[in-house]
């Protein structure tokens, strides 16, 4: 698929392929930078994997942009409205169009950078439904050129990025990261089973404003929040919180 994301949306969500599908529309052919975590996918494919939209930053605010878990999960995206046409709910869906041809353009970027290994490039090839613990959550089927090692390709939890930004290490450029890290409430705590809590990092980059963005995992006992972090000095803020999944 050379272009857009293509759903037909009637209760189920179905990776699709538009053969006759038009070029971008102006108005959403460049993308401001949006933050998705990369994973295996649930398919067959070894060489497909699938990346979850966390967080879109655009002339200076953060949103989120993508439905979180507890939206898919709530049920049905369309249904039969007192015409008998299929009404679909905007509030849990991506942000699309209906073309003229009937298809539905999703408006989001369909290729991205995945680090650390900027050199690879992830090109969208459809949409559908992924695992996420007990529940589910909606991401884009993607592909890259990058040969994966298959062994450990279960263990792939990367950060892709619609923007390419430079790779920081946070060791060298961000002060006191450790009391930030108690300060945001990012304690580990592998003792106590029914209150387990650890966090990893995936990834540090510079935003264009000389600010650094950090994203994170926050795993609980029975579920976890990716979080989005944006280091000013030797500040820190939570900027996006989305859940990830449970149980």
């Amino acid at each position: 698929m050379a272009g857009w994301a293509c759903i037909l949306a009637a209760g189920l969500i179905l990776i699709a392929s538009c053969a006759d599908e038009p070029q971008p529309l102006e108005s959403v052919a460049r993308y401001p930078l949006w933050v998705a975590i990369v994973e295996p996918s649930d398919g067959s494919d070894p060489d497909e994997l699938a990346l979850i939209p966390v967080g879109r930053l655009v002339d200076g605010a953060w949103d989120q942009p993508w439905p979180g878990t507890d939206a898919v999960d709530e049920g049905s995206f369309a249904a039969i409205d007192s015409s008998g046409g299929l009404e679909v709910d905007s509030s849990r869906f991506p942000s699309f169009e209906v073309l003229d041809s009937g298809h539905i353009r999703i408006g989001a970027p369909v290729q991205w950078f995945m680090y650390p290994m900027v050199r690879d490039t992830l090109t969208v090839t459809g949409i559908g439904l992924q695992p996420s613990l007990c529940q589910s959550t909606l991401a884009m089927m993607v592909r890259s050129d990058h040969v994966f090692d298959h062994q450990n390709y279960r263990a792939i939890r990367e950060v892709a990025l619609s923007v390419p930004l430079e790779i920081v290490s946070p060791q060298a450029e961000i002060a006191r990261l450790d009391s930030i890290e108690s300060a945001l409430g990012l304690i580990n705590n592998l003792v106590d089973n029914d209150s387990r809590r650890s966090f990893d990092w995936l990834g540090f980059h510079r935003l264009e404003d000389g600010g650094i963005l950090g994203n994170v995992d926050d795993w609980g006992y029975e579920g976890h929040v990716y979080k989005i972090v944006v280091f000013q000095g030797d500040q820190a803020q939570v900027v996006i919180e989305v859940y990830g999944g449970g149980c």
